[in-house]
């Protein structure tokens, strides 16, 4: 609310026009009102399916903007077998996937399994794949494995697997290498 304060030392026609403007502008003030509520906020509902080392395994509705790690907990956090380095708890959740959570050793012991493959396709899934099965790839090593993380981080999912040559360090010869080896 505006206040206006005069203070009048004799009446003339210019204070009586400041008066009246002021007051104008005090009714022309709109009414403050407050913020949307959360709830009125539509936020869109994600629907992800968790399994393997954690308590509760199921589908779980999720907003948009979680992370795995909050999944992790509405599935009543991870068994005391899960193998806690397997899975990117700090990656944005995205409706439809299924977060696989492994068995201590059974990442390492088992080239086709983990978060990052695909069940029994033997295929490196470079939307998912950890940096360790990244560098099981035939030309991938520490470095452009890191570089596939960080670019999937930053742009998204790989809508197919010729998009990998859009990673720094990857050209044509590398990706002859690892074609047949990945999926998305």
């Amino acid at each position: 609310m505006a206040v206006c304060l005069l203070v009048l030392c004799g009446c003339s026609r210019e204070q009586d026009l400041l008066l009246e403007t002021c007051s104008q502008q005090e009714e022309e003030i709109p009414e403050q009102t407050d913020p949307p509520s959360v709830s009125e906020n539509k936020e869109t509902e994600l629907y992800i399916y968790i399994c393997g080392e954690v308590k509760k395994p199921g589908v779980y509705a999720m907003k948009s903007g979680d992370r795995v790690y909050q999944l992790i907990e509405k599935a009543g956090g991870l068994t005391e077998k899960a193998e806690t380095g397997a899975v990117n708890q700090a990656q944005l959740l995205e409706d439809g996937v299924m977060i696989y959570v492994p068995a201590k050793g059974e990442a390492a012991a088992e080239t086709g399994a983990g978060a990052g493959q695909e069940s029994g396709a033997g295929k490196v899934n470079i939307n998912t794949a950890t940096e360790e099965q990244l560098m099981s790839l035939n030309g991938i090593g520490e470095g452009k494995a890191k570089s596939i993380i960080a670019y999937r981080e930053e742009k998204g999912k790989f809508n197919s697997i010729e998009e990998i040559m859009n990673v720094e360090g990857i050209k044509e010869g590398t990706y002859n290498k690892i074609k047949d080896s990945i999926t998305v």
